[in-house]
């Protein structure tokens, strides 16, 4: 009877663990699935890492070349600003000499015109007429007299 009675105990433990073996072997399997799944899971992972790391390589080379070329604009624009600039002071230079030369022009066009007027005696009848005006003042208001004189600068 010990004997019989340990033999099932026996088969009972046995029977207990093929059990627990199939449950161990299901679980097994289960964690496999899921061991499986999370590889894919890294992978994927992995591979979006390394394309965000050379997407962000990408967009970090366009923005040094883009630097670069924004610092050689900007050179580009200080040195043609500095062209410009000296072009606007050689033009000032020149549009005082221009001035210089007009003035210098009008002079001598109102003393010709003085002279013909001495020439007429007209120059002695305005002088009396306009004491309180120069005579030069009235002799360049009178638009006839300047026209002719008009044509020879332009």
């Amino acid at each position: 009877m010990a004997a019989q009675r340990r033999l099932a105990e026996l088969a009972a433990e046995v029977k207990q663990l093929r059990s627990d073996i199939g449950v161990l072997r299901l679980e097994n399997t289960t964690l496999k699935d899921k061991n499986t799944k999370l590889h894919q899971y890294l992978d994927k992972a992995e591979k979006k890492a390394t394309e965000a790391n050379n997407r962000a390589t990408i967009a970090e080379q366009r923005l040094h070349s883009a630097t670069e070329e924004a610092n050689h604009v900007t050179a580009d624009v200080s040195e043609i600003q500095e062209q410009l600039n000296e072009q606007l002071s050689k033009m000032k230079k020149q549009l005082v000499k221009v001035q210089e030369r007009l003035t210098s022009s009008e002079q001598v066009t109102a003393a010709t015109q003085v002279r013909a007027l001495h020439e007429e005696g007209v120059y002695e009848k305005l002088l009396a007429e306009n004491r309180d005006v120069h005579a030069y003042t009235t002799l360049l208001k009178d638009s006839n007299q300047l026209t002719a004189q008009r044509g020879t600068l332009s």
